[in-house]
Parts: C-alpha cells; sequence; structure tokens
C-alpha cells in the first residue's frame, strides 16, 4: 500500500476485508497524502477483520523561523538576509517621506515573529518623498508664501533679498526651484524676496557735454530732464551742464529722473529757456 493514496490504501483494506488505522506524520520525501509506511509490512500474514495501520505524510516537517529585522535596509541586502533564513521575499513599493529611496520601509510579517521556513516574508521600498509643484508664489509677501509652500510640504530656504525696479519691497520675485515646476516633496525651495528698487549713486556731470552726460546718467539705469538757462555768447558753460538736480553723489532709486541744465548762448536782448526729456533705453 506504500505509495498509494490515503483513500485507495483505505479501499484496497476493505476490499480485503481488513480495518484501516490512519496516522499523519510530516515526511519530506512522500507527498502530502499517501502512505509512506504500514504495519504489518505488505506480504504479513493478518486474519479478516484485523486492523492495518497506514502511516500518511502531512506534507514536509514544518520548521519554525524567526523572522530577521530588515527594515532600513537597502533592497538587495534585504532579500539576501531573508533568503539566508530560509524565507521567499515578495517585495513591493510606495512613496516615504522619511525613508531614502531604495530601504525598506516595512515588512510582513514584522521583525521577529514566528514564521515557517519556505513561507514568503512582503517588504515595502521606499521610492522617496515623490515630487510635489511648486507653487507660483510671485507678488506675495513672504509670510503668505512661506505659509503656501509650507502647505504643499516644502521646507522653505532663504529668503534672499534682492533689488527690484517692478516688484515693491517685502513681496516675492520668485522661487528656487520656480513655481510651476516639480520638485521632491519635504526639499527646500528658496524664496527670494524685493528689497526695494536699486539704490544707484548719481554721478557729477556738471561741466560735460549733455550728450555726454545724458549717456552717462542713462549708463546708471536713471532717466534724464534736459532743461536751459541762458548764459552770455562766448561763455565756456555753452553746450555743457551748468546744473543738476539731484546732485552728483547722492543716492536714489534706479530709473529715477535726474534734471539737467544746459547753458545757451543768449543775446543782449533777449533770453529763453525750455525743457527736454531723454527715456532711458
Amino acid at each position: 500500500l506504500v505509495g498509494n493514496r490515503v483513500e485507495d490504501a483505505i479501499e484496497k483494506l476493505r476490499e480485503q476485508g481488513l480495518e484501516a488505522e490512519v496516522v499523519e506524520e510530516p515526511n519530506d520525501s512522500a507527498e502530502e497524502g499517501r502512505v509512506f509506511a504500514q504495519d504489518p509490512e505488505a506480504g504479513g500474514k493478518v486474519d479478516e477483520g484485523d486492523t492495518v495501520t497506514l502511516m500518511v505524510s502531512s506534507g514536509p516537517e514544518t520548521v519554525i523561523v524567526a523572522v530577521p529585522n530588515v527594515i532600513g535596509l537597502p533592497q538587495a541586502e534585504a532579500r539576501v538576509v531573508l533568503e539566508n533564513a530560509g524565507f521567499s521575499v515578495v517585495a513591493d513599493s510606495a512613496e516615504s517621506d522619511e525613508a531614502g529611496s531604495g530601504t525598506v520601509i516595512l515588512q510582513s510579517p514584522g521583525p521577529g515573529a514566528d514564521a515557517e521556513e519556505g513561507s514568503e516574508v512582503g517588504i515595502v521600498i521606499s521610492k522617496g518623498p515623490g515630487e510635489e509643484i511648486v507653487p507660483d508664489v510671485a507678488g506675495q509677501s513672504l509670510s503668505s508664501a512661506q505659509a503656501e509652500l509650507q502647505a504643499k510640504g516644502f521646507r522653505i530656504g532663504g529668503p534672499n533679498e534682492e533689488a527690484s525696479n517692478t516688484v515693491p519691497s517685502g513681496q516675492v520675485i520668485r522661487t528656487d526651484p520656480a513655481g510651476g515646476s516639480s520638485a521632491a516633496k519635504n526639499s527646500t525651495v528658496t524664496v527670494v524676496v524685493s528689497s526695494g528698487k536699486a539704490q544707484v549713486s548719481v554721478p557729477n556731470v556738471i561741466n560735460q557735454s549733455e550728450s555726454n552726460a545724458t549717456a552717462t546718467l542713462q549708463g546708471k539705469g536713471f532717466e534724464v530732464t534736459v532743461t536751459t538757462r541762458t548764459v552770455p555768447s562766448g561763455d565756456p558753460s555753452v553746450g555743457r551742464v551748468v546744473a543738476q538736480s539731484p546732485q552728483g553723489g547722492t543716492t536714489q532709486d534706479q530709473g529715477s529722473t535726474v534734471t539737467i541744465t544746459v547753458g545757451v548762448a543768449g543775446s543782449t536782448t533777449t533770453s529763453s529757456s525750455s525743457t527736454t526729456t531723454t527715456t532711458s533705453p
């Protein structure tokens, strides 16, 4: 009867007028549910109605092993540890704000749990924090911009100040990474805030020709307004700057206007004055 399915072995015994007693035991060589031994053995003499004991395999002997702790290990290392302990490994992945990409963040069964040798241990691998769209906070106040960025899960870098002729002081000029781009969750977004218009020292253009004075001032970012003052014919100040406002050496907003007064030769009987404005390119 050895090698028979237990149901077939019992049926054969009944056909011979014998009873069967089934005893299940683990057996590494016999398939589960098959007879691997009998008592009496085949060929032994028995009387009708006697009982034959059938030893039936319940499958390989179960070995219980404590599951190693692989949380925090790189995926490849975790797999080696678990397989060396006799387990098969099934891996999945998930985003994590805390664990570095590629490391184990969860396992099931948990560390130290008892499990059958050869059974599966599931591990979850960190994909990192994932990405989020950086909100566009240009033009907002610093506090408002910081609150919106933090609500999206970003850390705040800066603030860094930068002069701007177009963005009022205290408002955000831009961020790095820029608004609308993708960045890792929990990464740092640096905020650049306007310190107001750039402050520029006004050049002293007294005694320069009108054209040179205008070019000098425009080169520093100023708008130029030209007025004239009548001076005696032959005066060395004819065609040259005789006054300016604001004065040279003072500090002014870049883009503001500097007025220069240019001497023009007058007649002995009449005098005149005029004003023109030159805009920097």
